[in-house]
């Protein structure tokens, strides 16, 4: 069986209404429509730009920026009882061109964006949840000790800046009883900062912290299924999935790099 008919159907969605236009090359679907696909490689969407002549105005108004298009093609055998046609292209029109006329012919013209812009979509985060220690409140005991000597200095110094004429022996045996107190009292802050950490470890509290994760799928998953399940997440809408080869991840899969480079 030969197919020998080309078909072409867009259909128009504002929202609103649906508009279907169809061309066989035979009556009554004689408009003929031009297509240009220019596929990209990057994480943006193709364009696709159309032509369409000998559409009547009425139904040129109806084409408008922002409305949805759903492009199909194939064939129809000698007889029209038989065809093989596909959807080729979703997307939204972007631009269009006011309808115009070359030497009897009316045309209209716009481009639409393939599918939807994913580009700025970020790696799919886990919720996770786990009980964290709270950290203890209590200061170092070297902050403590290192306070306590500096006030003592600084009263040594305002006792000698107060006292110019204070003889050699009575500068010592201040500075022997600054001296004297800092060991005491490094004594005594080391036994009640231990006394204090003891206490606090005897009284752990804890909290639940939140965190996320990059997603992961364990060893043996198939492509097929990361990428659903990321698209799915992701809320990108993908018609079907047909891999080529569909490897299975042996050691599995962490998903860490944007949605749009997935596989």
């Amino acid at each position: 069986m030969k197919m020998v008919h080309f078909y072409q159907r867009i259909e128009l969605d504002n929202g609103k209404e649906k508009f279907v236009l169809k061309t066989t090359h035979r009556q009554p679907f004689t408009a003929q429509i031009e297509v240009t696909m220019n596929f990209s490689n990057d994480d943006t969407p193709s364009t696709t730009e159309f032509t369409i002549h000998g559409l009547l105005k009425e139904h040129s108004d109806l084409f408008k920026k922002g409305n949805q298009i759903d492009y199909y093609a194939g064939f129809f055998n000698a007889d029209f009882s038989e065809h093989l046609i596909r959807h080729v292209v979703h997307g939204t029109i972007t631009t269009i061109q006011p309808r115009k006329n070359d030497s009897g012919d009316w045309q209209l013209s716009f481009t639409m964006q393939d599918g939807e812009k994913y580009d700025k979509l970020k790696p799919i985060k886990v919720k996770t949840s786990k009980k964290i220690r709270q950290v203890a409140s209590q200061k170092s005991l070297e902050s403590k000790i290192s306070a306590y000597n500096s006030k003592t200095n600084k009263a040594f110094n305002y006792w000698r800046d107060t006292h110019p004429h204070a003889s050699d022996k009575e500068v010592k045996q201040k500075r022997a009883q600054a001296t004297k107190k800092k060991k005491q009292a490094r004594t005594q802050l080391s036994s009640s900062w231990n006394k204090q950490r003891k206490y606090l470890v005897n009284h752990k509290k804890y909290q639940v912290k939140t965190a996320y994760k990059a997603l992961s799928f364990k060893p043996g998953t198939k492509g097929s299924t990361i990428i659903k399940k990321i698209a799915k997440l992701a809320g990108i809408k993908i018609q079907t999935v047909k891999l080529v080869y569909d490897r299975k991840y042996l050691k599995g899969y962490t998903a860490k790099k944007k949605t749009t480079s997935l596989y």
